[in-house]
């Protein structure tokens, strides 16, 4: 079973991301996926994609809302003072 592991991605207002030209992000990740797709065993594929830690700035009820996620134990994040 191979697992791909994302973590801490912070999506928000005070993201990390912010400014940032989200394509150009996204293809980033994309070509570096690929490229740590050549150490695999032929013919492998990703069975499953885990995301852990702070997925977002805020785990507001609309925050969750806007993504149609349902997410236990979510509720505020140490990182940015005041959330």
């Amino acid at each position: 079973m191979l697992i791909l592991h994302l973590s801490d991605l912070h999506f928000g207002a005070h993201s990390r991301f912010k400014g940032e030209d989200l394509t150009k992000l996204g293809k980033a990740f994309f070509k570096d996926l690929g490229a740590a797709r050549g150490t695999f065993a032929k013919g492998s594929r990703i069975d499953l994609v885990a995301v852990s830690g702070d997925i977002a700035e805020s785990g507001s009820q609309s925050w969750q809302a806007n993504w149609g996620l349902t997410v236990g134990g979510l509720s505020r994040n140490h990182d940015v003072p005041g959330l």
